[in-house]
C-alpha cells in the first residue's frame, strides 16, 4: 500500500532524515519507535506532504506522492492527526466534527461517530477548551475519519494522557485495525505501540535502522526500553 524508500528532508537548512525506508501492506499498524528528535514526526510529515523539503521515493497503491501537496495527499486517502490534536478549541464538539469534509466514500457520518462514541454526543455543545486531554484525543482521532482516509497517521496519540484513556485510545485503534484501517503510528510509549501495531521500525538519527515484529520487540523489550529512556 505504502512504501517509501530512502527519504531525506530538511527543516531549512537541518537535514532530518537521513535515507529513511518503510513499507506496509493495507490493513496493517506499523509503529516508528525511537528517542526524540529522531525523526519519527519528520517522517509522518514528508509523507502528509507537511514537510516539502524533502528527496526519495513515496508511493501510494504504487503511485509517486512525495511531490503533491498536502490536501491532494488527503483526498487520496490519507489523514494526519498531528501530536497537538489541532482541534478548535473555540468551537464545539460538534462543529469539529461537522466542519471536515468527506473526500472519499466511507467518510463517517455524524451519526455512526456518536453511535460509535457516545461520549462525544454528550458532550456535543462543549466547546473543545473544556474536553480532558483524553477526549480531545479521541475528537481529533475520530474527526479525520469524516473525510474517509485509508491511511491514518498518528503522532504520540498516548502521549500525556490518563492511563484510563491510554486504554480507550488503544481500543479505539484495535477496532479501526479490525475494520481494515492501515495505521502508521509514532508513539514513545513502548508497551501501547505493542498492544496496536504489526510491526516496529526502529529511527536512530533520522535513519530507519531496523523492522521487529512485536514478538522481537517482545523478546528484546528491556533493552528497547533503556534505550528508549536515554
Amino acid at each position: 500500500m505504502l512504501a517509501v524508500r530512502d527519504l531525506n528532508a530538511w527543516y531549512g537548512q537541518s537535514h532530518v532524515l537521513h535515507g529513511v525506508s518503510l513499507e506496509m501492506k493495507a490493513g496493517e499498524v506499523i509503529s516508528l519507535i525511537g528517542r526524540n528528535g529522531a525523526g519519527k514526526t519528520s517522517t509522518l510529515k514528508s509523507i502528509m506532504g507537511v514537510l516539502r523539503k524533502k528527496q526519495g521515493l513515496i508511493e501510494l497503491d504504487g503511485k509517486e506522492i512525495g511531490k503533491l501537496p498536502s490536501n491532494t495527499i488527503a483526498r487520496r486517502g490519507i489523514s494526519f492527526v498531528p501530536e497537538e490534536r489541532a482541534i478548535f478549541s473555540t468551537l464545539t464538539v460538534r462543529e469539529n466534527l461537522e466542519l471536515p469534509p468527506v473526500l472519499r466514500p466511507g467518510g463517517w457520518s455524524l451519526e455512526k461517530i456518536y453511535e460509535t462514541f457516545p461520549i462525544l454526543k454528550t458532550r456535543g455543545a462543549h466547546s473543545g477548551a473544556k474536553l480532558s486531554g483524553g477526549e480531545q484525543q479521541i475528537l481529533a482521532i475520530v474527526r479525520v475519519l469524516r473525510a474517509g482516509p485509508r491511511l491514518l497517521l498518528l503522532d504520540e496519540p498516548s502521549e500525556g494522557l490518563a492511563p484510563v484513556m491510554v486504554q480507550l485510545v488503544g481500543r479505539i485503534l484495535r477496532q479501526l485495525k479490525i475494520e481494515g484501517m492501515s495505521i502508521i503510528l509514532v508513539e514513545q510509549n513502548l508497551r501501547f505501540a505493542l498492544t496496536v501495531a504489526d510491526r516496529h521500525y526502529l529511527m536512530v538519527d533520522g535513519k530507519t535502522v531496523e523492522m521487529l515484529t512485536t514478538d522481537a520487540v517482545r523478546s528484546r523489550e528491556k533493552e528497547l526500553l533503556n534505550f528508549l529512556s536515554v
